[in-house]
């Protein structure tokens, strides 16, 4: 049985599937999910962070070139990473220099050359894993320490001896989850707030045009 996924983001198929291929030997004991790039950014909260088994996400930073998506790799690190601060985030990349990286590199663990994945038994490739890997377990410890405090805790509920501060742990607990489900659902509440703003101010436009004033509906 996989310990995790580790997710891999490609715009280009070939791209995809080599490197998939790798990290695929690089990880044995890791399912490696390769997927295009997806339409939204907010796409990603559902298939990725909302999968309990999802263990780490590695992304090309250039993903528009083919005009499947309209923004970069490191675009849905910053936006994964707002959702989920532990998620071990990684950006595999040609051009490990590039300008976007370095403004906004605080978003992912790393920003790996694909080159240092050329040879895996290179030392360059043998680095890159021990980095990811220590990085990978230590977000696998909290998800299993995560579960176990909660099944603990379940089992004081039953014997009715939790107390109020467990209590309250719990439920904290349980909320985690939902962040993603409001990354996705909270923006769309503000756009429909927006939207009924709009249409109230063009009905005020439109009564003043008319000469409708509240004396007139009374």
């Amino acid at each position: 049985m996989a310990e995790g996924i580790l997710w891999f983001i490609d715009e280009n198929p070939d791209q995809r599937r080599t490197f998939a291929d790798k990290l695929s030997k690089l990880f044995p004991s890791f399912e490696v999910k390769p997927i295009a790039p997806l339409r939204s950014l907010t796409d990603y909260f559902r298939m990725i962070l909302d999968d309990a088994d999802t263990r780490c996400v590695i992304i090309d930073n250039i993903l528009s070139n083919k005009g499947t998506a309209k923004y970069l790799g490191i675009s849905v690190a910053v936006e994964l990473r707002s959702v989920d601060p532990n998620m071990p985030i990684y950006i595999l990349t040609n051009y490990p220099e590039s300008d976007d990286l370095v403004q906004d590199g605080w978003s992912v663990e790393d920003v790996i050359s694909k080159g240092d994945l050329t040879k895996l038994r290179s030392p360059q490739a043998e680095a890159v894993k021990a980095r990811m890997a220590r990085r990978m377990g230590g977000h696998s410890q909290l998800v299993n320490e995560r579960a176990q405090r909660i099944n603990d805790l379940l089992k004081k509920s039953a014997d009715g001896v939790i107390t109020n501060s467990e209590l309250n742990e719990y439920r904290a607990l349980q909320l985690e989850p939902n962040t993603v489900l409001a990354a996705i659902e909270i923006p769309k509440l503000i756009d429909i707030e927006e939207k009924r703003a709009n249409l109230h101010d063009l009905i005020d436009r439109l009564d003043t045009l008319l000469g409708v004033d509240d004396e007139a509906n009374d």
